[in-house]
């Protein structure tokens, strides 16, 4: 278990334990099964299946082996949130309602688990 404490405040403290089966984070389990059940979908054999997901996750670890574990959730939400400041989302409003509704939705479950939300959002946090 890592025990971190923010910088933002001298209160605020969190733990985290990642889940490992075989190595493996739960987001590596993604781009594993990801390719495996779109070709099985497509009608390819199960072990061409299998070697192709292999392929894609080995290829995913080498582009990320200098990464923490647990940073795909955090990058994809920092795009997000990113991505609602951006001046196409803002001029296209059903766009910028499912962006605003993600946003929600991810700051949501981050709060629900103690941690917490998008820098990008904090303003709408504190209100």
């Amino acid at each position: 278990m890592n025990l971190r404490v923010t910088t933002e405040t001298d209160t605020f403290v969190y733990a985290t334990s990642t889940l490992r089966i075989g190595g493996l984070d739960p987001e590596d389990f993604i781009i594993l099964i990801l390719p495996m059940a779109t070709l099985n979908t497509a009608g390819f054999q199960p072990v061409v299946c299998t070697f192709v997901g292999a392929f894609c996750l080995w290829l995913y670890k080498n582009m990320t082996k200098d990464q923490p574990p647990g940073f795909l959730p955090v990058l994809f939400a920092i795009w997000a949130g990113a991505s609602l400041n951006t001046r196409f989302v803002q001029s296209i409003p059903p766009l910028r309602k499912m962006f605003h509704a993600l946003v929600k939705l991810i700051n949501n479950i981050w709060i629900r688990h103690g941690l917490l939300p998008l820098p990008s959002y904090c303003h709408y946090y504190e209100r």
